[in-house]
């Protein structure tokens, strides 16, 4: 994995990461050297990735993240980047400790117990650069086999669905085989809701399913204990939905209560 990144930098969960060591800057300044790599300081949205970014080069010093006070005086914080705020890990639990100052704070971690604290943005310290790895997928994207794959956290029905995925420069997901069935069970089961797949009835009441990206339909998994696919007989169009469980079915395309996940897929940037 490391080939995926330059010398110096540590691969992760699709990305590479570079920490200074020795120089120290102020927020503004990190924010424009991480630039000059490609790069932007780092925003953390799980335990596991602070848990890695703390293990990455340790140092006593604590360094900048890519996050900031969204106005003065206020509790609410965001990611410079446009992503969801949706993690934190607070120094000893509490909110940030500067709240009450006449400037904007920006956000440091603590290497040593990998804690979050608000900061004077005017202060001096490490930095912390993430980009994308050499050949890999888009933040939120998950690697498998040479294709990125992108569940979306709405429901909708088919013809939106396919558009979402569009608006992503990617489509839906075919299968073609047990193995990539498998990885794309194990990739929503922890969602708990079923998603859209890429396949249609060929026409009205025909028991032939077709993919369309145009690629063969040679693997199929129906739910056999409930005879799927069980609506071919019906006057409208069906389209093939994966369950958690890693089944088939066939649903209604235009039905406005069959609104099921977008799973998108497109191939890895190389």
């Amino acid at each position: 994995n490391t080939a995926l990144c330059q010398c110096d930098w540590a691969f992760y969960n699709n990305r590479c990461y570079y920490k200074s060591l020795h120089i120290y800057l102020n927020f503004k300044e990190a924010d424009s050297y991480c630039k000059k790599l490609n790069a932007s300081l780092v925003s953390i949205h799980s335990p596991e990735e602070n848990e890695f970014v703390v293990n990455f080069k340790n140092k006593k010093d604590k360094y900048w993240l890519n996050g900031q006070q969204q106005e003065i005086k206020s509790e609410k914080f965001k990611w410079l980047d446009g992503s969801e705020f949706n993690y934190t890990n607070w120094f000893l639990g509490n909110q940030p400790i500067h709240l009450d100052e006449d400037y904007i704070n920006c956000l440091s971690i603590f290497p040593q117990n990998g804690r979050w604290q608000d900061e004077n943005c005017l202060t001096r310290m490490l930095l912390l650069c993430v980009a994308q790895s050499n050949g890999s997928c888009p933040y939120d994207w998950t690697l498998y086999n040479k294709q990125c794959f992108f569940k979306d956290t709405e429901s909708m029905d088919f013809v939106n669905a396919q558009k979402y995925c569009k608006s992503l420069n990617s489509s839906l997901v075919s299968i073609h085989s047990e193995n990539e069935n498998e990885f794309v069970r194990n990739f929503i089961k922890r969602y708990r809701r079923n998603v859209w797949l890429n396949g249609k009835q060929h026409a009205l009441k025909s028991s032939n399913i077709r993919w369309l990206d145009g690629s063969e339909f040679n693997y199929a998994n129906w739910h056999a204990w409930s005879y799927q696919p069980d609506e071919i007989k019906e006057d409208h169009l069906n389209c093939v939905v994966l369950t958690d469980y890693g089944y088939w079915l066939d649903e209604n395309c235009f039905d406005p209560f069959n609104d099921y996940k977008a799973l998108c897929v497109k191939n890895n940037e190389e």
